[in-house]
């Protein structure tokens, strides 16, 4: 087997999302995604010197597809039976798969800063079915009352004043990062998958849940809860799931951090749906949140971006 670290990393982390996928809805196309996998095994496992007979060539080629095909079948099995006898995993699997086109989320989000103390935020979050994001956030310094958007490529940032900002996901990503505004955990899929991936699950018991916006108005909703398996700086110790019971979609979500009071970053988010609303079809585009006349500098540094942050008007 000749497969680099980096490109078994990304089998296997395939490999475990289909067979979720899989072994809850059924789904085809994964189904597809499966077969096509198991043909990138065969192709890119076997290296074999020239000197090797077709015959022996023939034999490993062989051996190597029904060694595949077996961890498949035993990984479907182990992971049927998880999904079955755990629903809490399950019901995580539904929401992943259950998502509308548009949702509108509210974000409390209580952030760590160490000699100046907890901050607290609340923002509006907009998601849609191509993974694209749009977020209203206070700001910081002159980037006040701000909209930040993108996708998993781009993120685009549209101060209240001034020119607006375009550039790559690695350079505005971690940018935003060290604002304290993680981009994947504005995605609510890219939360759910890792919940599903990398936490030990628990079912609670099933509750009502008030509606943000409508108090009076209430939600049967499953209860979710996970806890980190490994330590992970980045991640969440514990995320908690409020999943609608009629139909699975994620009503709430509540993110934990654990830190040190000597540290800074994120300690808790709470993200709420509020509706899933009709908007227009730019909202998603930097166009859908500045007049067609103002200046857009494309970002090619985060230094950039600290120092039009920090410019006086």
């Amino acid at each position: 087997m000749t497969l680099k670290p980096e490109q078994q990393a990304e089998l296997d982390q395939a490999l475990l999302d289909s067979l979720l996928r899989q072994a809850y809805v059924g789904d085809p196309q994964e189904s597809r995604r499966i077969a096509n996998m198991l043909a990138r095994l065969d192709g890119e496992s076997v290296s074999l010197p020239k000197q090797e007979t077709n015959a022996r060539r023939t034999y490993r080629r062989w051996m190597t597809v029904a060694l595949a095909a077996s961890l498949l079948l035993m990984a479907a099995y182990a992971i049927t039976n998880l999904t079955t006898s755990n629903p809490a995993y399950a019901a995580v699997i539904r929401s992943l798969e259950v998502t509308p086109s548009i949702r509108a989320y509210r974000i409390r989000m209580v952030h760590q800063r160490p000699v100046w103390g907890k901050r607290e935020v609340t923002s509006d979050l907009y998601l849609n079915e191509k993974d694209q994001f749009v977020i209203r956030h206070p700001g910081w310094s002159r980037f006040r009352d701000v909209w930040i958007g993108g996708d998993t490529s781009r993120r685009w940032i549209a101060p209240r004043f001034g020119p607006a900002f375009v550039g790559g996901e690695e350079i505005v990503g971690n940018w935003l990062n060290r604002k304290d505004l993680p981009s994947p955990y504005l995605h609510v899929n890219t939360i759910l998958e890792r919940m599903s991936r990398a936490y030990r699950l628990k079912m609670l018991s099933a509750e009502h849940l008030p509606q943000i916006d409508a108090p009076v108005n209430a939600v049967l909703c499953q209860h979710i809860v996970g806890e980190l398996r490994r330590p992970n700086g980045s991640l969440p110790t514990r995320i908690e799931l409020w999943a609608s019971v009629q139909t699975g979609m994620a009503q709430r979500l509540e993110l934990t951090w654990q830190r040190a009071q000597s540290e800074r970053g994120p300690v808790q988010w709470s993200i709420d749906l509020v509706a899933t609303p009709e908007l227009p079809s730019d909202w998603f585009e930097l166009a859908g949140h500045i007049n067609k006349d103002r200046k857009i500098i494309p970002i090619k540094s985060a230094a950039e971006l600290d120092a039009a942050e920090n410019e006086t008007q």
